[in-house]
């Protein structure tokens, strides 16, 4: 009955794409035909690398970071190279294979496959007051293990990516999402992603964007413009309206994607960015939640159920795992599960 009601509700966005259960499927169906395909049928003398890659030869003096930038449009694209090859560095005369598709659909190796841990940071405002003062401190730690353990900070649309079979993610892929919107967030935590250039998504509420304490529009700006995402989170009066106790009316749900369409098509006009995922809480009404933000022109969404994702997750339950501001780096790896292994040969 609420699938009817449902879909007497007119989606807010025809944009949402159909069939995502294939798209996932079948790129894999494919590999498999292709595989079978290639090892009975061509002669084992003849065979050739695809044409997706490209074979070239080191010059007297270049780096991963020089090849980076000449055969894939930047420097910080070197992992490709040294994950491909298996190498760290580059000597002249090096032979090398450079990829230029997606070369490792969905994170799969014979031994398993990749996860992606989405870290979720809660509002500084809810942090009792005695401890704001070494959060910025604790939380630039954190970023700096990140960095010297050979993680690789990702954004929240390359990810998505990921997931649809579209991209390649770097080895200890890593997505910083928070919570928040204050103006705390600005002073504190936004300096440090800055220096560190880790991309990372802010999940917001606009019609709290410039109220007393919060961020304006113009601090928001200024860190999309440093290459934060500003997405969108269920404001609680929408949550609490779907209440478990009894049956939504009709006219609720009409009214809460009415609420979620504006907002999401306010943060894209604001702010000059698409606005495609939404931040929600995991409890029993979730699954309406899902349906609600379809409905409203979404494409993907946020759950707090905790630990790291694989490439068949569900675009609209994809985890992210609680990260507190004030954990010791000992702690805060416990947070980063990026592979799991599993006999695949």
């Amino acid at each position: 009955m609420l699938t009817a009601f449902l879909g007497a509700i007119p989606r807010a966005d025809s944009r949402v794409a159909a069939g995502r259960l294939a798209a996932r499927v079948c790129p894999l169906l494919w590999l498999s035909l292709l595989a079978f395909l290639t090892a009975a049928c061509a002669p084992p003398l003849q065979v050739r690398p695809p044409s997706e890659l490209l074979a070239i030869s080191v010059g007297p003096d270049e780096n991963l970071d020089d090849l980076a930038r000449r055969y894939l449009g930047a420097a910080d694209r070197r992992w490709i190279i040294q994950d491909f090859n298996a190498i760290e560095s580059a000597a002249p005369d090096q032979l090398l294979l450079i990829p230029r598709r997606n070369y490792r659909p969905g994170g799969l190796t014979p031994d398993g496959y990749q996860m992606v841990p989405v870290l979720a940071y809660p509002d500084i405002s809810t942090v009792k007051s005695e401890q704001v003062s070494r959060i910025a401190d604790r939380f630039r730690r954190q970023m700096q293990y990140l960095n010297t353990e050979g993680y690789h900070v990702v954004g929240i649309h390359q990810m998505a990516a990921f997931m649809a079979f579209e991209a390649t993610l770097p080895p200890k892929a890593v997505v910083l999402t928070f919570d928040d919107q204050s103006r705390l967030f600005f002073d504190l935590i936004y300096p440090i992603l800055r220096t560190q250039q880790f991309p990372a998504t802010l999940f917001i509420e606009p019609g709290a964007v410039g109220t007393e304490s919060m961020a304006t529009w113009s601090q928001l700006t200024e860190m999309m413009e440093s290459g934060i995402s500003i997405q969108y989170r269920m404001p609680r009066a929408v949550a609490q309206s779907l209440n478990p106790a009894r049956f939504p009316k009709q006219s609720d749900l009409a009214q809460a994607v009415s609420v979620l369409a504006r907002d999401r098509l306010d943060i894209e006009t604001r702010g000059g960015q698409p606005c495609r995922y939404m931040a929600y809480s995991g409890d029993q009404m979730a699954a309406l939640k899902i349906l609600l933000a379809e409905k409203a022109g979404f494409t993907g969404g946020f759950n707090l159920a905790g630990g790291s994702n694989p490439f068949y997750r569900h675009p609209f339950a994809i985890q992210r795992e609680p990260v507190s501001w004030d954990e010791a780096p000992k702690a805060f790896q416990n947070h980063l599960l990026v592979f799991k292994a599993e006999v695949l040969r």
